[in-house]
């Protein structure tokens, strides 16, 4: 066997090893963040695995016409385009993940594997494509994938490509299933990203300023109207003080915001009450359910 038909049936399984690479990849994605660790593609990662399918279409378009005999050069120089085209764009958007979470503090969006998170892991593989398919364009002349005639090889290559079509099935059936069938915007990546660290900095809260917070919002959701530390001592059946460290708190954190002043009661000279509200944003994430006043939710929390 000459020394090019080694590195061409070479070229051919490093194609193939393109494809489980990205199999393996969009699995641990979809079965091991997704559904063992309950952990929600956000947009941008969605558009990620668009990018790592898009380009893992290129080396399957290879590998499928190697193992039908009909790939020469322009099929090669096809699949390889298509890989740079996907490894382009997916870079684009993992650098534009990266950015969102580049400030010194920010916690990133979801758990990081080995110090770095999973965009930043997606940028890596996509530049790794795309240094790939250039230095198989540079000796595309003497690297033209061969497929192999051994027939267990050869099956082996089709059940690679079939596990491939079968990712790219159940990610389709994924995103339905998570977004539905009404194209829904989730804003711009920018609003995205300022939403999910709103819903990170709300986790780090105590659940003493959960509970005030929700029914602040519960409150103005029901009314329309602010609350004031009266009304938080009552309706939480907290001490004075306490209620006043919460509140003072939430300003802190800029999670509510003065509304207005109510007029002593009875009119007399006392001092006004200052009413307060949690800003626009938080409402978002306390919903008010049917049937629900503002004495409900969080006033069953009875701990202070």
């Amino acid at each position: 066997m000459s020394a090019s038909i080694v590195v061409r049936k070479l070229s051919f399984w490093a194609f193939v090893a393109f494809l489980v690479a990205y199999v393996g990849i969009l699995s641990m994605a979809m079965f091991v963040f997704q559904f063992g660790l309950g952990e929600l593609p956000c947009p941008l990662c969605i558009l990620q695995r668009m990018g790592m399918m898009l380009a893992s279409l290129g080396a399957l378009y290879v590998v499928v016409r190697a193992l039908r005999g009909e790939l020469l050069l322009r099929e090669l120089a096809t699949g390889l385009g298509l890989a740079i085209l996907g490894a382009v764009v997916g870079a684009a958007i993992s650098i534009r993940q990266i950015l969102l979470h580049i400030l010194p503090g920010d916690p990133g969006y979801g758990e990081a594997v080995l110090g770095l998170h999973l965009y930043t892991w997606a940028l890596i593989t996509f530049v790794v494509v795309i240094v790939f398919a250039c230095v198989v364009a540079v000796f595309a002349q003497d690297v033209v994938p061969v497929a192999p005639t051994t027939p267990w090889l050869r099956i082996l290559a089709w059940v690679v490509v079939w596990a491939f079509v079968a990712t790219i099935a159940i990610n389709l059936v994924v995103v339905f299933a998570e977004e539905g069938f009404n194209w829904v915007s989730h804003g711009s990546a920018s609003d995205v990203a300022r939403k999910q660290k709103l819903e990170q900095m709300l986790q780090q809260l105590t659940e003493r300023q959960q509970s005030a917070l929700r029914d602040m919002a519960h409150h103005w959701l029901a009314t329309n109207r602010g609350v004031d530390l009266a009304h938080l001592t009552h309706a939480l059946c907290w001490e004075r003080n306490r209620a006043k460290e919460v509140l003072d708190a939430l300003l802190k954190k800029q999670f509510i915001k003065f509304e207005s002043e109510r007029p002593a009661r009875g009119g007399g000279a006392g001092k006004p009450s200052k009413l307060y509200r949690p800003v626009d944003p938080v409402l978002l994430f306390f919903p008010l359910v049917p049937d629900q006043s503002d004495k409900s939710g969080p006033m069953s929390d009875k701990s202070g």
